[in-house]
């Protein structure tokens, strides 16, 4: 099986600049795959990541985020399951999303699709704008996508079999599988209800399962949406479970540029290396003159403000 090389970056929420640019374009990965959710809290900031998203000169696969496009009438409806709310935000989504796939130039937006990165392997674009729990902008979903329940959702992951067929399958979601345990920080657990929860997606975790009863061979599952750190417990959720041959990975440590406490400066991702048909997974931090590591020091990281840059 031929060697891959893959850059995997968590959700960004603004934290990209000309130096990730910089540094990936004179890396030797062979693409960048992105778990969405480009915009930060500052207005247009989003914009500002994107269009610097667009210059890289790799090619980038991206699914969108549940900030990607959206509103804020759109999430507050969502997250307080109001049906008025999520339809009046969801006028004119389609035009957002249609504007953000153009400013993302000639990068590769997934969602319900498979895309061959080489003779054998293929890419996988799970449900877009997962939120976890249940289904996630709806009026956006039945419009484009035709899907209006999980079970729909299901079916139209399961359609995309044909191209999966006997090939070494990378599956790209931004909120990860159900079935990965229900602790608050678990890989994805429900961190912000006291009493735990597993958040995976449900339609996600039967598509995978259909995967398995078929024998097919599933070796990546990237995702991201919870984030890493877990304030209250003061430590990071798990990020990457390993099952045989099988990587299931949580790339949204949020923000993904920072500094420690002893002032050092810090951009990460996670390197995804396919040597001889076996998959190597590792988190690299980026220091300010290029050099990697893949560990840090022990002291707590603090956050580096988003107007920096």
């Amino acid at each position: 099986m031929e060697n891959l090389k893959l850059a995997l970056i968590g959700d960004i929420h603004g934290f990209w600049d000309r130096k990730d640019n910089e540094y990936f374009d004179r890396s030797d990965y062979d693409a960048l795959l992105l778990t969405g959710d480009f915009p930060g809290y500052l207005p247009f900031s989003g914009r500002t990541v994107t269009r610097g998203i667009a210059k890289l000169n790799k090619t980038v696969y991206w699914i969108p985020g549940n900030h990607d496009s959206t509103n804020v009438v759109q999430l507050l409806g969502e997250i307080l399951h109001s049906k008025w709310m999520i339809r009046t935000g969801s006028i004119g989504h389609q035009f957002r999303l249609t504007c953000l796939q153009r400013r993302m130039g000639d990068t590769v937006c997934l969602g319900y699709s498979a895309t061959d990165l080489d003779s054998k392997t293929v890419l996988v674009g799970a449900r877009p704008f997962s939120m976890g729990g249940p289904l996630s902008f709806l009026p956006l979903l039945k419009k484009v996508y035709g899907v209006s329940s999980m079970k729909e959702s299901f079916e139209k992951m399961k359609s995309l079999y044909p191209k999966i067929q006997g090939k070494d399958c990378i599956v790209l979601a931004h909120n990860g599988p159900a079935g990965y345990g229900s602790k608050r920080d678990d890989i994805w657990g429900c961190d912000f209800r006291k009493k735990g929860g597993d958040w995976g997606d449900g339609d996600l975790r039967r598509f995978l399962d259909f995967l398995k009863e078929k024998g097919e061979k599933v070796s990546l599952i990237l995702a991201g949406h919870m984030h890493r750190k877990i304030r209250d417990l003061n430590r990071d959720r798990t990020w990457k479970v390993s099952e045989n041959s099988s990587h299931t990975i949580n790339a949204a440590k949020v923000p993904r540029i920072f500094k420690t406490k002893e002032g050092n400066l810090y951009r990460h991702h996670i390197r995804l290396e396919r040597k001889n048909g076996i998959w190597d997974c590792q988190e690299i931090f980026v220091a300010e003159k290029g050099e990697e590591r893949i560990s840090l020091p022990e002291d707590e990281e603090f956050l580096f403000s988003s107007d920096t840059f």
